[in-house]
């Protein structure tokens, strides 16, 4: 059961969420590091230390002790100055919120610095953006794509996605298109929204001087599936087209029809023109997907060699087995039997064993080794 929230801790839910976090994680010295966007994988500070940082989460919370905001600000200011980066990070939020102590937006941010220099990524993120806007950091893009370049390569999808467009801009950095397109998959890997739409049209437009609107549909997919009506739209554009995939028109009006409901520009007049090449059967089996469609669920984990079985994903390496001579059966997105033994037979066939798993490092292998289409 969550302990009880004072009214003004309440207004900050996020930070509270923080604390019952840290308090479960350092409560248990045999428990695995808890890992979540707030508070990524810090190194654990000596035992005798972590004691006055564990007391002052159960300061904030009023756990087993009277909730005293401010007598949590002296233990997390102690444990600052023997250089904790939670607790940095969490004056920071005090400041911010006013929370035992004044509120001060620019004491807020000097402590964010300080907890981003110690190595926490959640700040290197926020004094990033503090610096690439101005706002209460002098306006500096070069200083924030430091600071974006350092939580990206720390893993954090939101950096890795700051650091892409300063890249593709040239703000702050040399422009440069194939580093921007690496960390906009980087990013698209762990399920950044915008930039697996973003990932979608660097390689529709040819960004980095590759075009490639198969690979280009697998991330616009990605992106519909999670509900962008905008990706809903271009994916229907290219099952109506055939860019890249196979026409599909019961796809394309699919994906059209779900496009439409959130009022995506150009969606009626491209349902017009997808309808008027339809025939009954196939309009009824559309609005069939349409009604039963509903977002994906999110993956809890992403990395290279974690199994993945999204419909884009599938649909678009079931395409290159294919290709590859190793036929999948059906082009469905569906990991069924043929595409598993297409799978195992493709790994044999390249020394990787005979996994029937899907991969996002398989699935750029199978990208760059597939035949393209000559233009």
């Amino acid at each position: 059961m969550l302990p009880f929230v004072a009214p003004r801790l309440a207004s900050i839910l996020p930070l509270a969420a923080l604390l019952l976090v840290l308090t479960a994680c350092l409560g248990d010295d045999d428990a695995p590091p808890v890992q979540t966007a707030w508070m990524p994988d810090p190194a654990p500070a000596p035992k005798a230390k972590v004691r006055d940082f564990d007391m002052a989460l159960r300061h904030l919370n009023g756990e087993g002790v009277t909730r005293d905001p401010q007598a949590a600000y002296e233990l997390l200011r102690r444990e600052a100055d023997r250089g904790h980066p939670d607790a940095a990070f969490m004056i920071g939020r005090l400041r911010q919120e006013g929370l035992g102590i004044t509120r001060d937006e620019n004491l807020a941010r000097d402590w964010y610095e300080r907890a981003a220099r110690a190595g926490h990524i959640e700040a290197q993120l926020l004094i990033g953006r503090a610096y690439y806007r101005g706002e209460g950091r002098p306006l500096n893009p070069e200083k924030a794509v430091e600071w974006f370049r350092r939580a990206a390569e720390r893993g954090n999808a939101e950096a890795q996605y700051l650091l892409a467009i300063a890249l593709h801009l040239g703000r702050g950095v040399p422009r440069n298109e194939i580093k921007a397109v690496r960390w906009l998959e980087a990013a698209a890997e762990q399920n950044h929204l915008q930039a697996l739409y973003l990932a979608g049209d660097a390689y529709s437009d040819g960004w980095h001087g590759e075009r490639d609107p198969a690979w280009a549909a697998r991330w616009y997919g990605r992106a519909a599936g999670l509900g962008l009506a905008r990706a809903q739209y271009k994916l229907a554009l290219f099952h109506y087209g055939g860019l890249g995939i196979p026409r599909d028109l019961v796809q394309a009006h699919h994906w059209v029809s779900l496009a439409s409901r959130s009022g995506a520009k150009g969606a009626a007049g491209l349902t017009a023109r997808i309808e008027a090449d339809m025939s009954e059967e196939e309009k009824l089996r559309a609005e069939v997907l349409a009604t039963q469609w509903r977002a994906w669920p999110l993956p809890t984990e992403s990395g290279d060699d974690m199994a993945i079985d999204d419909p884009p994903s599938v649909f678009f390496a079931q395409l290159a087995l294919a290709a590859l001579n190793f036929p999948p059966g059906a082009f469905d997105g569906r990991l069924g039997g043929g595409t598993r033994r297409a799978l195992a037979q493709y790994r044999r066939a390249r020394g990787l064993g005979d996994a029937t798993t899907l991969t996002p490092r398989l699935l750029r292998r199978l990208r760059d080794e597939r035949p393209r289409p000559k233009r």
